[in-house]
């Protein structure tokens, strides 16, 4: 018999700890794996950001793992993870003293996919499906470099404002900034991420979901219904990890965030002693956010083209 997994995978800043604290676990139809498979999760993790792996040594790792925790498996219903980290553009880094994010690969995300869909294969004795949610685009951006953005070592305001919009400008770039700027642009595009995740994962096997409290309790219940979630509007109603409005202007103001750490003690004060000195430095903070801010107008004029493809094209519910 085949077990049916679901992945919700991100995006990262679109309502994913809303999805994880309070929305999957109080679903009586499936069987929330965040729940009870602490230890699965982080040996999945390590499996799947080990980018050394041959696919031969991928496919026998895999069903070690999946021998190994076999039994928090249930037939018959859904078995669901939720990891935003699936669609991560960070490479990672861990050891016993410290973790990290190294550096952006673009292909980060395809490769995880390609690892999860092997994972999760028929040959494993799985059914895999993946559902992504997101905000409008112009606003997942933000919030992902507000959050995010001292791992962005080289970012500054004018890079933003020659590069971010002018396409033409990629190649007279150095090799780090055009990774990132084809970071920026290509991940925050949903078209592109769609895109990708049917691609490797398949169209029927992709579910995309557009978060607002716009939508009827019919139209959301009856979607989420199709995966074994009994989903309302008022659940969407909670706000929860949201960043106070004064970050998006340059104020100094430091927030730590314990719950996206799952190390030891060293990890944690490396972390956040290097949040504290991104934070106090206001040159890089404020021009960072008084471009994006600025550029809101040209933010959404740039992804809207593509997600109204997608929207009309009912490949999304949106």
């Amino acid at each position: 018999m085949i077990y049916k997994v679901l992945i919700h995978i991100g995006y990262n800043k679109s309502a994913t700890t809303l999805f994880q604290k309070y929305i999957f676990p109080n679903q009586k139809n499936i069987n929330y794996l965040n729940n009870n498979g602490d230890q699965f999760l982080r040996d999945l993790r390590n499996l799947i950001h080990n980018s050394n792996l041959k696919t031969t040594e991928l496919q026998k790792k895999s069903k070690i793992l999946i021998k190994k925790h076999k039994s928090i498996f249930k037939k018959g219903i859904t078995n669901l993870i939720s990891q935003g980290y699936f669609s991560e553009i960070f490479s990672y880094k861990e050891s016993y003293f410290f973790s990290e994010y190294k550096s952006i690969d673009t292909n980060f995300f395809s490769k995880n996919l390609k690892k999860l869909k092997l994972i999760f294969s028929k040959r494993n004795g799985f059914e895999l499906k993946v559902l992504y949610t997101f905000r409008e685009p112009h606003l997942m951006i933000k919030s992902y470099i507000n959050e995010r953005s001292f791992n962005f070592e080289i970012i500054d305001h004018n890079f933003f404002k020659d590069d971010l919009f002018d396409l033409k400008n990629l190649n007279k770039l150095n090799f780090e900034k055009k990774k990132i700027v084809k970071f920026l642009i290509n991940h925050f595009n949903v078209y592109e991420f769609d895109k990708k995740c049917r691609r490797i994962i398949g169209n029927k096997n992709t579910i995309g979901y557009f978060v607002n409290n716009d939508k009827s309790d019919r139209i959301i219940n009856n979607f989420f219904k199709k995966l074994d979630l009994n989903i309302k509007k008022k659940d969407f109603k909670r706000r929860v990890n949201t960043n106070p409005k004064g970050q998006l202007k340059g104020k100094n103001k430091t927030s730590f965030r314990f719950s996206s750490l799952r190390v030891n003690f060293f990890a944690r004060l490396k972390y956040y002693y290097k949040i504290y000195l991104w934070r106090m430095t206001k040159a890089n903070r404020s021009n960072v956010f008084y471009f994006l801010n600025e550029n809101d107008d040209k933010l959404k004029k740039f992804y809207h083209p593509k997600l109204n493809f997608l929207k009309n094209n009912k490949l999304i519910l949106y």
